[in-house]
């Protein structure tokens, strides 16, 4: 480190994850690295039912995160000939966007959200309606729907047949989720497989992330269940890298 840089301070981020916990958040769990060390801490309850403590070694969803590696497997089959990046949607996937945007959009537009295309997640869920005005929404019908299994294909009509958000190719792009469940779409219809099998087997998998995984594989394991890997350590801390 730099002269006058401070390494990170445990208690410190101890102290942090205990604010967010007590700010209302059921659980929090985060890492910290920093050169050859690491510091993992957790606080709050994984299970408001039974009580049982978050750790920092428990898997959770990344969210967003998976764009990247849908985009990661959509270029390794632009770079195999299989994907064209200029390429109409239309050309692999008939009927999902239909009529004129379907010949004007292109898999670049849907990696770079300059479709146009609209986000589904306000239709599929009523008390995000107000969404992007995130001050107007609730987590009602996220925690009513929770457990409900959506067609990607239902999710991308909804997205479709919502207003657009700007023409194919418009500049700077508004970000949508709906782009993204067309791309998963590509990579099955491509490949033969379904779209985390795909990621799995072309991303995960060559870049040796043991402890990632798509939800539904087998050995992938469910959020809040224990990562599989033995903790030797404590729950807090500050540990050399690869010694807990």
């Amino acid at each position: 480190m730099g002269q006058g840089e401070r390494r990170p301070d445990p208690a410190a981020l101890d102290a942090a994850l205990e604010a967010v916990h007590r700010a209302g958040v059921p659980g929090v769990f985060a890492e910290v690295r920093d050169g050859d060390r690491v510091w993992r801490g957790a606080a709050g309850v994984a299970d408001v039912e039974t009580g049982r403590p978050v750790t920092a070694r428990l898997r959770h969803r990344v969210g967003s995160v998976t764009k990247t590696f849908t985009a990661a497997a959509v270029l390794q089959q632009v770079e195999a000939g299989t994907v064209g990046l200029d390429v109409p949607v239309s050309r692999y996937l008939p009927g999902l966007v239909p009529g004129e945007r379907g010949d004007a959009i292109t898999v670049r537009m849907l990696l770079n959200h300059t479709s146009g295309l609209a986000e589904y997640l306000p239709y599929a869920y009523p008390s995000l309606k107000a969404f992007p005005a995130l001050d107007r929404t609730g987590p009602e019908s996220l925690e009513e729907l929770q457990f409900k299994r959506f067609d990607p294909v239902e999710l991308i009509g909804m997205g479709v047949a919502a207003p657009p958000v700007g023409v194919p190719g418009g500049t700077p792009g508004v970000y949508s989720n709906t782009n993204y469940l067309l791309l998963g779409q590509l990579l099955e219809k491509v490949t033969g497989l379904p779209a985390e099998r795909c990621i799995a087997r072309d991303v995960i998998g060559p870049a040796g992330l043991r402890g990632c995984g798509a939800a539904g594989l087998r050995g992938c394991g469910t959020p809040n269940s224990p990562s599989g890997r033995t903790s030797r350590g404590r729950t807090r801390g500050s540990t050399r890298r690869g010694s807990a």
